[in-house]
């Protein structure tokens, strides 16, 4: 596990100094969990897992397809707290993506709308 989060480390550090867009992702008008990021489950989970994605990332994508449904069982048992921070590294329709999808937060609708742009 650790030689993924190097590797998509790593990933992202090159592809953002490759192609810098200059455009910034919105702010979320609602509140965030650790870090600035959209939290599903408990605040008393005792284990937090953050995921850094760029919704144009086919890594990503293929992250949240294979590893998508423990989350959710382990968010929905208490065991953990999931948080995802969209980043934009890829281009511009990385940074378009993330900002539909803060504001899709401001409307309570997040994480379906994660599942729309994974999918």
């Amino acid at each position: 596990m650790a030689v993924l989060i190097v590797a998509v480390v790593a990933g992202v550090v090159i592809q953002s100094n490759r192609s810098p867009s200059g455009a910034t992702v919105v702010k979320p008008a609602h509140a965030l969990g650790p870090n600035g990021g959209e939290q599903r489950g408990s605040a008393s989970a005792p284990v937090v897992v953050e995921e850094y994605g760029d919704f144009q990332c086919p890594h990503c994508a293929n992250f949240q397809r294979t590893v998508g449904p423990t989350v959710d069982k382990l968010v929905d048992s208490g065991r953990i707290r999931f948080v995802f921070h969209p980043i934009a590294f890829i281009g511009p329709e990385s940074t378009a993506a993330a900002s539909a999808a803060t504001a899709a937060g401001d409307q309570g609708k997040f994480w379906p709308y994660l599942d729309q742009l994974f999918a």
